[in-house]
């Protein structure tokens, strides 16, 4: 998740970058890796942008159960993988850690989070900035799009109670009628990222002042053809 936080291997200038196929094969070695010691986690990987031709770190969404210990996981990568360079950063439920591939390093982010929230996590984190782009529409309507799905904010005289909210759904497809968005087509995924926001403008709720600089972004890349 947004990659550069194995300080050590970029200051040694061995993180790399993987093309598509490299990245997909590096990404079933880490699942195998993960489901050999802990068989019976879930694990999922968010859809890029099919476009997309390199990557820059891996990010791996896993069910967390109390089942795993976060300690003995560092321990067990460290030892599997076996190389000099293992690094790793942890923040809460977020694990990133060194991924030896032909001979460079390769950033690995595991997401840790509960059973139930897994499916909404997955479809949140997918499409780049799409679902960033969703919550800041749903924001004028004291919506909350979020890994948890979509929430309600309480607010009182325009500030929000505590921080109060409550969970109206994790289904996506219910989220994109509220919305009045196409669910099926973006199931099949965006080509590009100008096919992504195509369909943020298409929203009911987009507002150009919101997104004044991305609009002038998609100006230009239309521009360019």
């Amino acid at each position: 998740m947004g990659g550069n936080t194995l300080k050590n291997n970029i200051k040694n200038n061995k993180i790399c970058r993987l093309n598509k196929e490299e990245y997909t094969e590096v990404s079933k070695q880490v699942i195998t890796l993960l489901k050999k010691e802990y068989p019976n986690i879930k694990c999922g990987i968010p859809r890029s942008i099919l476009s997309k031709k390199d990557f820059g770190d891996l990010d791996l969404v896993v069910s967390y159960t109390n089942n795993i210990n976060f300690k003995e996981l560092i321990e067990y990568l460290k030892k599997e993988l076996n190389t000099p360079d293992f690094e790793y950063f942890k923040n809460n439920y977020l694990i990133s850690f060194s991924y030896p591939f032909k001979n460079k390093i390769f950033q690995v982010d595991l997401i840790f989070v509960n059973e139930n929230k897994f499916n909404s996590s997955l479809n949140y984190l997918s499409d780049n900035d799409f679902s960033n782009f969703l919550g800041r529409m749903l924001n004028q309507c004291n919506l909350k799009l979020s890994p948890n799905g979509l929430e309600y904010r309480f607010f009182f005289n325009n500030e929000q109670i505590k921080k109060e909210s409550i969970v109206l759904t994790q289904n996506w497809k219910e989220i994109f009628n509220y919305l009045e968005l196409d669910y099926e087509k973006w199931k099949k995924g965006f080509q590009t990222v100008e096919d992504m926001f195509e369909m943020i403008i298409s929203c009911k709720y987009f507002l150009i002042p919101q997104f004044f600089n991305y609009y002038i972004l998609l100006l230009f890349i239309k521009e360019g053809k």
